[in-house]
């Protein structure tokens, strides 16, 4: 009986060791590469950072730019930045990061435009809209 127990306890704590690894844990830290569907409503907390991650061809002259004003109650901009193609072939696009951090409770949208920033009134190639909640 208790070689039983002890293996059942055994089970039972490899099977939470498991459950606990398919589940992960949240970091404050933003996704590595950040989140590139913006299809997929954003879930964030409170102080937590956060990166969009969208296509860029520097060599083109086009750069991603916020087209909208942030809710400032919701979110603010904490770093862009241009990442550059691991490759050596000339003009390959590489990815621009968004990165904000949620600083109050609400929903809201990120909206940016691929554009030429000299190019005025010209309208962007491209736009994307991001949903981001935050609790």
């Amino acid at each position: 009986m208790v070689r039983f127990r002890a293996a059942q306890g055994l089970w039972v704590a490899a099977l939470a060791f498991t459950v606990a690894s398919w589940c992960g844990c949240r970091s404050a830290k933003p996704p590595q590469e950040g989140i590139t569907d913006p299809n997929v409503e954003l879930q964030v907390r409170i102080g937590q950072a956060f990166a969009i991650a969208l296509e860029a061809n520097r060599t083109t002259g086009y750069q991603w730019e916020l087209a909208e004003p942030l809710n400032a109650a919701v979110v603010k901009l904490a770093n862009s930045e241009y990442k550059a193609p691991d490759t050596a072939r000339v003009g390959a696009g590489g990815r621009e990061v968004w990165t904000f951090r949620a600083v109050g409770k609400g929903k809201t949208q990120i909206v940016l435009k691929y554009v030429r920033p000299w190019e005025k009134n010209v309208p962007p190639a491209k736009t994307e809209t991001f949903v981001v909640n935050a609790r």
